[in-house]
């Protein structure tokens, strides 16, 4: 996941105290924070905050689709216990740390099968401590699991890291190391509403000047805000009525650049907030709203990732200003989305995600051109996405 402390302090903790609230959610003492130090991004976290014109508005999506994969990964409803007791599960656990320890490497196919079956034990395993009395009483059986836990992290970690990777192995090790089953129900979900999604690409932009464009993006948040969002119909015309605004915005990327963005970055995680509040009602569950939102998001992290793809292409670059913001932009999918947010794609979104990691490496150098910046330093960034993952699962 991404740097939440980066990209939006506060939304992503408003959204999993609403979600909390309203479905009794208990996550797991086991499950590790998914916001990271700003220090983790060495490269980039300094350039961000200067630069979040236009990151700015991805930032309360992300927030949400990093919440409601959060809680899809760690759902124990979805989890299959095994064990009678927490003693048998934390003796498993070590078992499978032991096993991991005496691999010398791996092939990337059966080290992301492997990740995959770590997380169905994880599952099994927290799922025999949550029901186990004993726990509640006595730390050792928790506190035990956790420190196992981080020692598989950790293998995982020297075994995806003995040598250099790619942006493709990133995404394939996020993909393939989460459980099929997962995958398949959650590409179940998201099949019932790819049609509304592929509705909105009939809905035409709006002919305004860049000017124009931010000007009525932030006169519809405004007046979302004024008159609230009360029912799934009026879910729905939000969405539809913000991708087109979102896409009108997207159509002057380059001449936005040194556009603040703050206003409607505010604006949207406010309305993204009322958007989860107007479920909760038996016609319409908050788990709709939160994949829908899900969807919202890998959409416009795709679109925008692949308008900066067409302008670097094209030479539309103006600024270094603009070169920064255009880098984080195209990290921003191969970061963002996990495993779970993965099996949310349509096939041609998947294609498309793909497609940006085999682009990377020329595209970066084209940035770095421009920013100055060594390439080197960027060339290990798929290994620093790996570490970031493997210790957030």
């Amino acid at each position: 996941m991404p740097n939440m402390a980066c990209l939006c302090p506060n939304f992503a903790v408003k959204i999993k105290s609403y979600i909390c609230m309203n479905n009794k959610i208990e996550l797991g003492k086991h499950v590790k924070s998914r916001s990271l130090n700003a220090g983790s991004l060495p490269s980039m976290a300094g350039k961000q905050k200067s630069n979040s014109k236009f990151p700015g508005l991805l930032s309360a999506g992300c927030a949400i689709a990093a919440f409601s994969l959060l809680t899809a990964s760690c759902s124990q409803e979805n989890a299959c216990p095994h064990f009678e007791t927490s003693g048998e599960a934390v003796t498993a656990y070590r078992e499978h740390l032991s096993d991991v320890q005496h691999a010398e490497s791996m092939e990337w196919e059966k080290l992301a099968a492997s990740v995959a079956s770590w997380q169905e034990l994880r599952d099994s395993v927290s799922a025999a401590l949550q029901r186990d009395t004993l726990c509640r009483t006595h730390d050792y059986p928790e506190e035990t699991f956790r420190a196992v836990h981080r020692s598989i992290a950790a293998e995982y970690e020297r075994l995806a890291l003995a040598k250099s990777r790619t942006y493709r192995e990133v995404l394939c090790l996020k993909e393939q190391g989460t459980p099929a089953a997962r995958r398949e129900d959650l590409r179940l979900q998201s099949e019932k509403l790819q049609p509304f999604f592929a509705s909105l690409d009939t809905i035409p932009l709006y002919k305004d000047t860049p000017e124009q464009a931010l000007a009525r993006y932030d006169r519809f948040l405004s007046a979302t805000l004024e008159h609230g969002i009360a029912d799934k119909g009026q879910f729905l015309d939000y969405l539809r009525n913000e991708d087109a605004l979102f896409r009108s915005y997207l159509a002057h990327l380059p001449e936005l650049a040194g556009t603040s963005m703050a206003g409607i970055t505010d604006k949207t995680e406010r309305c993204c907030l009322l958007a989860v509040q107007s479920a909760g009602k038996p016609s319409f569950a908050v788990g709709e709203a939160v994949r829908y939102l899900t969807m919202r998001t890998n959409r416009r992290l795709l679109q925008n990732a692949a308008a900066c793809m067409e302008d670097i292409g094209c030479g539309r670059m103006k600024s270094p200003e603009q070169a920064q913001a255009y880098l984080w932009m195209l990290m921003q999918p191969l970061m963002g989305m996990d495993g779970n947010g993965m099996a949310m794609l349509s096939q041609e979104q998947k294609k498309t995600l793909y497609g940006l990691a085999d682009n990377m490496p020329a595209a970066i150098d084209r940035l770095c051109d421009v920013l100055g910046y060594d390439k080197e330093r960027l060339e290990e960034m798929p290994m620093l996405m790996l570490k970031i993952h493997l210790a957030t699962l």
